[in-house]
């Protein structure tokens, strides 16, 4: 599928909010991602490039150390033509938690892990917001339910990795985090592919009271008023029972 960036300034965002619809309703996270199943209980978590799974790219040598934020992307406008601007993804700081070398794994949040079960699937794509981006590695950590972040030792626990398939999708399974220091809900991402700048980005949820203003991280460190980052975790019936269901459109600047 590609997008097209003419026309209706609205229509290239409805027909990627339909397609993700879709995506979310249709890819179980543990069968979508070519990028690397479940990791296994018994897993030793080890050094990315060590546990990658084959994919259609390889992982960047290194996206433990990206720029701590990107420029926060504009909030959508219209060229002159009328048409939809295509904009990349807008950046996040890394933020103080972040630890690397976390497993691949569909499953961020483990079976016995508290709190409200979520899925998140997207896709990455280049910055015409049409060509998928094959074997992208996403690195992916978050709060708990309580609003604490785990540390590497404790099995990499609410931290993973995955990597996109050949159309440039990605899926994984979660529990909704918690907020702390007046800080939205929110999930960190370093996505990166050869060839692309690495996004250091965040996702947020929609009626958070603690979005845009009320946010105690403002821009140009944090953006959580960019509706690009903001999804609408909608119940779903899934493979692994009804659970929220949110979507995820990454776009890479080259």
């Amino acid at each position: 599928m590609t997008f097209n960036a003419k026309g209706d300034p609205t229509s290239r965002r409805v027909e990627r909010r339909v397609w993700l619809g879709w995506l979310a309703s249709a890819l179980p996270a543990a069968g979508l991602v070519a990028c690397g199943g479940n990791a296994d209980a018994t897993e030793e978590p080890g050094p990315a490039q060590d546990a990658a799974p084959d994919a259609a790219a390889d992982a960047p040598a290194d996206v433990s150390s990206p720029r701590e934020a990107d420029a926060p992307a504009a909030e959508g406008g219209i060229d002159a033509d009328g048409g939809s601007i295509c904009e990349p993804t807008g950046g996040d700081a890394l933020g103080p938690f972040h630890e690397p070398g976390s497993p691949f794994r569909t499953e961020i949040a483990g079976p016995e892990e508290p709190g409200e079960r979520i899925r998140i699937v997207g896709v990455v794509l280049a910055d015409d917001c049409a060509s998928p981006v094959a074997g992208a590695l996403l690195d992916i950590w978050h709060a708990d339910t309580n609003g604490v972040y785990h540390s590497a030792s404790e099995q990499y626990r609410l931290r993973g990795q995955v990597k996109t398939d050949m159309q440039g999708r990605f899926a994984f399974d979660s529990i909704l985090p918690g907020n702390y220091d007046n800080r939205p809900r929110h999930v960190h991402f370093i996505v990166s592919s050869p060839g692309f700048q690495p996004l250091t980005t965040q996702l947020y949820f929609a009626d958070d009271p603690l979005l845009g203003p009320n946010d105690s991280c403002q821009p140009p460190t944090c953006n959580s008023s960019d509706p690009d980052r903001i999804t609408q975790l909608l119940p779903s019936a899934t493979d692994a029972g009804e659970v929220l269901v949110g979507t995820f459109e990454v776009r890479l600047r080259v």
